[in-house]
């Protein structure tokens, strides 16, 4: 699965900062519309609101595909990705992200990337008492 997220995130990433880049567009744009004629802006201001619109459709959809595989981005999104799991019998997050070649970490849910931490394979592959849930 994890072939897939990545392209998902990869277009998330992307995603986010078209979107980013264009509201400060539109703040720019905004302060010059103060001291100018906004008929000259129109055009441009209704381009940025239609691509912005359909690009917030696509980052939306984008994260319903993540939610349909059972995943869930980190918001803000910066690419980190959470798998529910079970370790020791406790409800976590497997952690992974576009820089990780595969899913070796792990945190407490809620706690932020920062606080993730390396997965013991022994542990988590089963061969203790805390096994894998995913």
């Amino acid at each position: 699965m994890l072939p897939l997220v990545r392209q998902i995130v990869d277009e998330m990433l992307r995603l986010n900062a078209s979107i980013e880049s264009q509201r400060a567009q539109l703040r720019g744009l905004a302060n010059v519309e103060e001291i100018t004629d906004r008929a000259t802006y129109s055009e441009e201001l209704r381009d940025i609101r239609a691509s912005l619109a359909e690009e917030e459709r696509d980052l939306q959809g984008c994260m319903a595909e993540l939610a349909a595989l059972g995943v869930e981005p980190h918001v803000p999104i910066d690419g980190g990705i959470d798998f529910p799991a079970k370790l020791n019998r406790r409800v976590v997050r497997l952690c992974w992200t576009p820089d990780d070649g595969e899913v070796t970490h792990w945190h407490e849910i809620g706690q932020p990337l920062s606080a993730r931490r390396r997965l013991d394979p022994k542990v988590f592959s089963g061969e203790s008492s805390g096994g894998r849930t995913r």
